[in-house]
Parts: C-alpha cells; structure tokens; sequence
C-alpha cells in the first residue's frame, strides 16, 4: 500500500478525478492540516510546510505538481536529504506549443501586419517583406529538459538548424541534437537567430 497526501484542499471534480482512476494499492488523502497518523509516504505540494515533512516517518518523496522549484522549497528540503524531489512535466506540450507560437507570431510579425490590416492600411502587402524565413536558421535552446526538447522537435519541422545549451551536457531526448555544456553559451549566442530559454 502506498500513501499520498496532497497538501491542498483540491476542487472535488478533483478528487474525483483520482478516485475514479482505482489505482490499486494507492491511496489518497488530502488537506491543508496534516493527517492523523501521518502515514503518508509521498507528498503532493510545491511550497511545502515544515509540518508535513516532520510528521511523517515514512515520507520519502516530495512531488511539485508544476514544473520547476521554487527558491523556498529548495532551501527548505535541503533540511531533508532523505525526501526525493520531483516534478510532473504535464505542462511540457502546451509550454513548448506557446513557446512556438510566439516566436512564429515575432519571427513573421503577425501583430504589426494585423494592425494595419485591420486599420485598413493595406500596404505591408505591397511593400519589400522583412519577414525573416525561419528554415535553414538556427535555433538555440537553452536547457534541454522536456519543454525544451519539444521545442527542437518543433523547431526541425521548420527546418531549423538546432543546437542545444543544458546543464549536463548530456542529450536525453530521441533525436540527435549538437548539445553543449553552458560554458559555451557566449560562443552559441551570436550565430543563432533564435532563442528559446526553456529552464
């Protein structure tokens, strides 16, 4: 049997939610007051409280439901050793979705051209385009986790050229990428065109 506490009042659509999905041998509990006994193994919380790392034994796992650490839980769990820290990159698609459609909107100037178009000034359509095309440029991504690893997915499908900036130095994803160790950052900057800082 495996517990987790959310330390959150969720809507009940919610928990619902959870309790529809019957995982066996899990299960769930959820509130801002911690429970009584404290069984819980695996916690649910981005800012935790101290209280609930204290009161429970057997708490080995602290999830942030978002990506990202916030500067209070980092100096908090560094008090924990013990209490592994992880993140649900549910938000890696649509993040990498947005990140696409800003720099297609930038890149092809969508906004100045509507406003004129909608003042009924036609005339970006007959002048010279500055409209950069983005196929064969090169896209430089900074931190190649999940968000920015959709990103080069995407940004190859425009025939973009891809290099990649990341903590480790190591590619984790699928397709093959020219990463680089941050140290290289200053010498990658000036030849992109584009860039994508997704840590």
């Amino acid at each position: 049997m495996l517990n987790v506490h959310i330390q959150d009042d969720p809507a009940e659509t919610y928990v619902k939610g959870l309790q529809s999905w019957r995982l066996p041998g899990i299960t769930f509990t959820c509130g801002t007051t911690v429970p009584d006994p404290a069984e819980y193994e695996i916690l649910i919380s981005g800012v935790p409280e101290r209280t609930f790392l204290d009161a429970a034994p057997r708490l080995r796992a602290l999830i942030i439901p978002w990506a990202g650490l916030p500067a209070a839980t980092r100096d908090l769990l560094l008090e924990y050793p013990h209490v592994s820290v992880h993140n649900i990159h549910h938000n890696a698609g649509p993040t990498a979705e947005m990140a696409m459609a800003l720099m297609l909107s930038a890149a092809k100037q969508v906004l100045p051209i509507d406003r004129h178009f909608r003042s009924g000034d036609w005339t970006p359509r007959y002048t010279s385009s500055s409209v950069p095309l983005l196929d064969g440029r090169t896209c430089l991504i900074l931190g190649y986790g999940e968000i920015g690893q959709r990103i080069a997915q995407a940004a190859r499908g425009l025939g973009m050229e891809i290099a990649a900036v990341s903590r480790t130095g190591k590619n984790r994803g699928a397709q093959p990428v020219r990463l680089h160790p941050m140290e290289k950052l200053h010498i990658l900057l000036p030849p992109a065109q584009v860039l994508f800082v997704s840590v």
